[in-house]
């Protein structure tokens, strides 16, 4: 699994907003408000690839998002991210 599907831009954001909870619903709608008021995101999910739908809403909003696979149950991948 790719670990992250975009890395750019990560040190000179100046605001953050993420969590590992990027689902279809409540985690897609904070993210996508987050990034409307000038956060970058940082969304993780355990299938990178249902990721591919906010990474294109937030884009194409102008947004930005950093979109990474990764599982909450695994330090390594928190640690990681």
């Amino acid at each position: 699994m790719t670990r992250c599907c975009r890395e750019d831009g990560i040190g000179e954001a100046k605001c953050h907003g993420g969590g590992d909870r990027a689902g279809d619903f409540i985690g897609s709608a904070i993210a996508k408000k987050f990034a409307a008021e000038g956060f970058t995101i940082f969304a993780g999910r355990r299938n990178a690839d249902k990721l591919a739908p906010l990474v294109a809403d937030i884009e194409v909003a102008g947004g930005e998002i950093v979109a990474c696979g990764l599982d909450a149950r695994k330090e390594d991948d928190i640690t990681d991210f």
